[in-house]
């Protein structure tokens, strides 16, 4: 179109709509697929953080469960730990007031093949052997110290029972604390059980010297575990709360007990010589033992 010449009503509307009001770029409707896939992946992303959160509280259930969460974020009451009282049966050749006179009837006790481990409760006993069974207590007197049998001028036997008291112990913690405890304080009693059945057999020659010898580091490994279990799973329990001090207790009867299978761990002794000890030292575990549980 030429200038000048006069503009058509077609040809104004043209140029007013391509030039000065230009129509806006329409811009292309969401279709209903595109809307759909967003939805979709809004929704995996929220199963994903679920499926996450139902592992963790799996994962979190299961620990309190078996451990009691040991990890901290929860305590839980495993439940106390239930010592039951027993009794412990001793070949005793003598019961006196006078120390001299105990000391006397030990070395009489000694050379009849005996402990010859003096107790004192007020009065002092002198032991011959002790064992976890009144029948084993007896078979000792008839073949060993009855009159008929016996090689010594002991006259005075008898059988001494030593209590063990029984004691529960409130314990907060894990599973693998709680039984971490509970085996430390069985312990003692396990090695004296062993030790007296250990003699036993050396004298009926049924374990050489070198078998007995492996049988005391044995138990020294044992005696030792129990202590590094109870150091590692239970340490923070052994200063606070209410299982501070038997908890210290065992520590230190454990310790001593490792101490004792160190000495006579021998293995040049005489047969006879590692009899006397193993049965001198198991009655020395097991009346010391009856103290600490007394005073705990």
């Amino acid at each position: 179109m030429e200038v000048g010449q006069k503009k058509s009503k077609a040809e104004e509307r043209e140029f007013y709509r391509d030039y000065i009001y230009p129509k806006p770029k329409e811009t292309a409707p969401q279709t209903r697929k595109g809307r759909g896939g967003a939805r979709g992946r809004g929704r995996g992303g929220l199963l994903i953080v679920l499926i996450l959160l139902g592992l963790a509280g799996a994962l979190l259930l299961f620990d309190y469960l078996s451990n009691g969460l040991a990890t901290g974020l929860f305590k839980k009451t495993s439940g106390d730990i239930i010592l039951k009282a027993v009794d412990y049966y001793a070949v005793e050749t003598g019961a006196f007031t006078s120390l001299n006179q105990a000391n006397a009837r030990a070395a009489e006790t000694v050379a009849a093949g005996g402990a010859g481990f003096i107790y004192n409760d007020g009065t002092f006993h002198v032991i011959h052997s002790a064992h976890t069974k009144k029948p084993n207590a007896e078979a000792v007197i008839a073949k060993e110290l009855s009159s008929s049998t016996a090689t010594s001028s002991i006259t005075a036997v008898d059988i001494f029972t030593i209590k063990i008291a029984g004691k529960t112990i409130a314990y907060t913690g894990g599973k693998q604390q709680k039984d971490a405890v509970q085996e430390a304080f069985l312990m003692p009693l396990t090695i004296f059980a062993s030790m007296t059945d250990t003699a036993a057999k050396l004298k009926s020659g049924g374990m050489t010297v070198p078998q007995c010898y492996l049988k005391i580091q044995s138990l020294e490994t044992d005696a030792q575990t129990a202590l590094d279990k109870l150091s590692v799973t239970a340490g923070n329990d052994s200063t606070t709360g209410n299982t501070a001090m038997p908890l210290l207790r065992i520590k230190a009867e454990l310790t001593s007990i490792i101490n004792i299978l160190s000495d006579i761990a021998d293995l040049t002794a005489e047969s006879a010589k590692l009899i006397r000890d193993l049965n001198y030292n198991a009655v020395k575990i097991l009346c010391s033992y009856k103290e600490m549980m007394s005073e705990i």
